[in-house]
């Protein structure tokens, strides 16, 4: 899948940003506390920080969105003028915005 998105993003002008999937389940986007006791169920996210909510799919992707974001003005290149590092040597997700 990521070899199609790396090919067909310059073919639409869209940027391609991988972003480390890693611990975006267990990360709150509301206040950053990550923890375990943040799953409390399998598909349940709840923070026992700030008691933010959601489906752990949705918050996941939230947290992966905001790293795509942070890495955007650097085209993707971690530590590179950024607050905090959104990669790690596990794992990679990506997101891209293209048309439509």
């Amino acid at each position: 899948m990521i070899e199609q998105l790396r090919w067909k993003c310059p073919a639409y002008g869209s940027t391609l940003i991988e972003v480390a999937a890693w611990k975006t389940s267990l990360t709150c986007p509301a206040c950053g506390l990550v923890g375990q006791l943040n799953r409390p169920l399998r598909a349940v996210f709840a923070c026992a920080g700030c008691g933010h909510a959601d489906h752990f799919d949705v918050n996941a992707a939230i947290n992966i969105r905001e790293r795509g974001i942070e890495l955007a003005p650097t085209g993707g290149q971690p530590g590179v003028g950024s607050s905090r590092s959104a990669w790690s040597p596990t794992g990679r997700l990506a997101t891209g915005a293209g048309p439509g």
